[in-house]
């Protein structure tokens, strides 16, 4: 009995301290864009882009976020799901993108000065059960990111933690439409 409980300690142990990854955050070369919302605190500057303010349902909706590290230190460690940094996005109280995040534990270092961007993605579920399920399938399979007609609000925001324990959840909000 007992080495069948050291055997699942053990199994435990290696499950757990290999799902851990330390990571160098590869910074992108930003686009030109224009700037709709920002947000900051003493170590880290959020901001959100988009092309424009409205855009028809024939057309790719070019929404993105950095983020940047400011704080006094060359650099920073921060631990996180993946990725660190999403997006929210609905309309009239339908949730069309959540920001879901893998749960294993990830370290990546964001260097002082250096811009990390992320790209709106399409992400979130249905149930193919649902009435709609065939308009969220389609949703979903579309590769571009099209929206249907409507008045959209969008979340980009953080979440993750660094060596003293503090949660960073900075965010920002912004409005589109698509017509």
């Amino acid at each position: 009995m007992k080495r069948k409980t050291y055997l699942i300690l053990m199994l435990f142990l290696f499950l757990t301290l290999s799902s851990c990854q330390k990571e160098e955050a590869i910074p992108t070369i930003i686009r030109e864009g224009r700037q709709v919302a920002e947000s900051f605190d003493d170590n880290f500057i959020i901001i959100l882009y988009s092309e424009k303010d409205s855009y028809s349902n024939l057309e790719e909706v070019n929404l993105w976020g950095t983020i940047q590290y400011i704080g006094s230190e060359d650099s920073i460690d921060i631990y996180s799901g993946e990725p660190y940094a999403g997006f929210d996005v609905e309309s009239e109280g339908v949730m069309f993108i959540s920001f879901f995040r893998l749960t294993l534990l990830k370290t990546t270092t964001l260097n002082k000065g250096e811009v990390y961007e992320f790209p709106l993605r399409k992400s979130g579920g249905f149930s193919e059960d649902a009435e709609d399920a065939d308009f969220w399938r389609d949703f979903y399979t579309e590769e571009r990111m099209l929206f249907p007609i409507g008045e959209y609000q969008v979340t980009f925001y953080t979440d993750f933690y660094t060596d003293n324990d503090t949660d960073i959840t900075l965010s920002t909000e912004y409005q589109f439409e698509v017509e």
